[in-house]
């Protein structure tokens, strides 16, 4: 199911089918073993890649009810969460991704943007920040503090972290 859900980067065109597939097989996998966190967050993320984010979600619950520490299960239940338009929920999601992985630099940038969402131009700086600590070559967190910065009229920070 796993090897399904990545070809939907690179087949676009095939992503209903490959995730309907994907669905199924962990259907049949959490029918097996229930409690097997890793069906269920794939069967979370095949439901998120047909747009059921409500189904998704209930995936990456139960995924987290087995194994409170499936950092996949935590990112992915708040980006579903973000969809749904939850933006503090999804923060709230990906803070305790921060808790369990501090050095995984997406996943500030990521919740950066759900601050974004709320109108929290400083905490999405200070996300966009510490995501280009972790990881100076991560253009989105530059662009995005950058574009951030040009919102609060610090122009001469704008060009450099936008350059």
């Amino acid at each position: 199911a796993k090897a399904l859900l990545k070809r939907i980067d690179t087949e676009p065109e095939n992503k209903t089918q490959l995730a309907h597939q994907a669905l199924d097989l962990m259907n049949d996998a959490i029918t097996l073993d229930e409690e097997n966190d890793g069906a269920w967050t794939n069967r979370g993320a095949a439901k998120h890649n047909l747009g059921d984010y409500e189904g998704a979600i209930n995936g990456y619950n139960e995924a987290i009810r087995l194994n409170p520490e499936n950092v996949g299960a935590w990112s992915n239940r708040g980006i579903a969460k973000g969809m749904l338009g939850h933006s503090q929920n999804a923060i709230d999601d990906f803070t305790k991704v921060i808790e369990l992985n501090p050095d995984d630099d997406t996943i500030f940038y990521v919740r950066g943007i759900a601050k974004l969402r709320l109108n929290n131009l400083d905490g999405a700086i200070d996300d966009f920040t510490k995501a280009i600590e972790l990881n100076s070559n991560d253009d989105n967190a530059w662009n995005g503090r950058g574009k951030q910065k040009l919102h609060i009229g610090d122009y001469q920070g704008a060009l450099i972290d936008c350059k």
